[in-house]
């Protein structure tokens, strides 16, 4: 009578840290909520968590379903209308919670310098 080894546990995985269900969406008005992300995202699946970054102009959205994440950003050419605004949408390059799968490639090699 355990409900806890069930699907619906993620299977350990916190939200946005499954492969290739978390995706990036750039060009945001400042101001843009949280709430108003998860309505305009969820047409495409169930959205699991927003991370905004105000100011920034970016966030972070996480479906439930890697599917929901694949037709986000295969939609227009992975752009969505949220109100006037037109949203970039790219699949969340991560390997783990962080998402530091590809990051920091263009500073390799740059230290031998100082002899």
């Amino acid at each position: 009578n355990n409900n806890n080894n069930n699907n619906n546990n993620n299977n350990g995985y916190k939200p946005g840290e499954r492969p290739g269900t978390s995706i990036y969406v750039r060009n945001m008005r400042d101001g843009t909520t949280e709430d108003e992300m998860r309505s305009c995202f969820s047409q495409f699946g169930e959205v699991e968590s927003v991370n905004v970054h105000p100011g920034r102009g970016f966030a972070f959205v996480a479906f439930r379903a890697a599917e929901a994440a694949q037709r986000a950003c295969a939609t227009n050419g992975g752009k969505v209308q949220l109100k006037e605004r037109l949203l970039f949408v790219e699949p969340r390059n991560s390997t783990g919670p962080l998402g530091g799968g590809g990051g920091g490639r263009g500073f390799r090699g740059g230290g031998g310098g100082g002899r």
